[in-house]
């Protein structure tokens, strides 16, 4: 079976349907600036700490208070503009993760070990579920391995990608159960309704 990912970037190659909105475009600058080098699974995460973000009642629950906090700018590739749709439209339940760090940010800061890293070398990005510098950290205990770099593996986000998957095919006006599955058979099938 293919990779969730490698599907979701099939999909994204076909569609031309859905125009994002002007907010839409900035918050795709803004995850291409942060994690286009990552790529998909880079771009889903940072998307999830900005969705994490916009739902809780700790931080401001409009884009334009969010998005300031994210410094990475860059030109939006069809998978930042396609993520962005679904963060501002559809967005996924997030996983709680709400800070994102680069590895220069864990280097210069002293950060302790992440609860998320998503690494396409020589690019590294690190989620925390909770401020970094708080008593309140991930203990190295719970680390398997004691590894900080092995702390929750990328194959544990991909419900996620399933779910950013789904939502777009619906943006996209493809009827798609929930339990629909996403074998390479079907993924075809969803690209040629699409055209």
């Amino acid at each position: 079976m293919i990779p969730l990912f490698l599907i979701f970037a099939l999909i994204l190659s076909s569609l031309t349907a859905i125009q994002p909105t002007s907010q839409e475009y900035i918050i795709a600058a803004k995850l291409e600036g942060e994690a286009g080098p990552l790529g998909l699974p880079g771009l889903i995460m940072v998307a999830d700490t900005m969705i994490g973000r916009k739902m809780s009642d700790d931080f401001p629950d409009s884009w334009r208070l969010i998005l300031p906090a994210y410094y990475g700018w860059a030109t939006p590739s069809k998978e930042a503009v396609a993520i962005a749709i679904v963060a501002n439209r559809d967005p996924w339940t997030p996983t709680g993760l709400k800070f994102v760090y680069s590895q220069t940010d864990i280097e210069n800061l002293g950060l302790p070990p992440a609860d998320l890293v998503v690494e396409n070398h020589p690019f590294r990005l690190h989620f925390y579920r909770t401020f970094p510098l708080e008593n309140n950290m991930t203990q190295q205990s719970e680390i398997p391995n004691g590894d900080p770099y092995l702390a929750k593996p990328v194959e544990n986000v991909s419900p996620i990608f399933s779910e950013a998957i789904r939502r777009y095919l619906k943006l996209a006006g493809i009827k798609l159960a929930d339990d629909a599955p996403l074998s390479n058979y079907h993924v075809l099938l969803y690209i040629s309704e699409i055209g």
